[in-house]
């Protein structure tokens, strides 16, 4: 199969709106594309793409990734906040290690690489060593409750991270579990493609276009990367 399985249900549907405006065309040519051609197309790709973008599954890993997102600025938050009071502690000469060493550098670098679970394993560590020295912290203001604050926070934001995952390892398993799908539909779209090349070489050349798939992958590109920019999640007709 030429098509990635994710692109697979928008070729589908530039194919089915080519095939659909020919159709008789296709009748024509031969018996095959007789009406139950078209009916048990569709069926395959709204199959297809319940598989591709299920969307109770989808639903809660938008919900997922809205919370991590939210949770990084949380993180940029308390990692302002902490090394604002180690500076000042510094200033004060309380601190027995170097405001370096509590890592914000490398945290600031996680947060920018959108690293969820470098993030998560950073935090801890910054939540570690702020106790560590909370002698020195707690006069500048990091009291028992914002170290609380931060210890919930961590247990959160690694859940999210976990959930995340096993919903992405879901989502592997179900398009794994159903490879055999993508290769019918994916074999209903090259037929097309195929008889179409051979009826509009005679008929029409300049349809061709319409039945390349270089030409039609291009399409498909065009309109996720448009949906993408608009910051819509990418929709299909099935």
């Amino acid at each position: 199969m030429q098509c990635k399985i994710e692109e697979l249900p928008f070729l589908a549907d530039f194919v089915r709106d080519n095939y659909v405006r020919d159709a008789a065309d296709f009748k024509f040519f031969s018996p095959v594309f007789g009406d139950s051609f078209l009916t048990k197309y569709d069926a395959q790709a709204k199959l297809v793409n319940g598989v591709v973008t299920p969307t109770l599954l989808i639903s809660e890993q938008k919900a997922i990734t809205q919370r991590i997102s939210e949770h990084y600025t949380t993180a940029r938050n308390f990692v302002n906040k902490i090394e604002r009071y180690a500076k000042m502690a510094d200033e004060e000469k309380l601190l027995k290690i170097s405001v370096s060493d509590f890592g914000f550098k490398g945290i600031r670098k996680e947060l920018d690489n959108d690293n969820d679970e470098g993030m998560v394993n950073k935090m801890g560590e910054l939540k570690q060593l702020a106790d560590a020295n909370r002698e020195a912290l707690e006069p500048m203001g990091f009291t028992p409750v914002i170290s609380t604050e931060l210890g919930t926070f961590i247990t959160t934001f690694s859940d999210d991270v976990k959930a995340q995952k096993r919903k992405m390892d879901q989502h592997a398993k179900l398009i794994k579990d159903n490879a055999g799908e993508f290769d019918i539909l994916w074999g209903m779209i090259s037929n097309i493609l195929k008889t179409g090349k051979v009826i509009y070489k005679e008929k029409d050349k300049s349809k061709l276009k319409d039945y390349t798939y270089d030409e039609l992958i291009k399409k498909v590109h065009q309109k996720r990367q448009s949906e993408e920019d608009n910051g819509e999640a990418p929709e299909t007709k099935a």
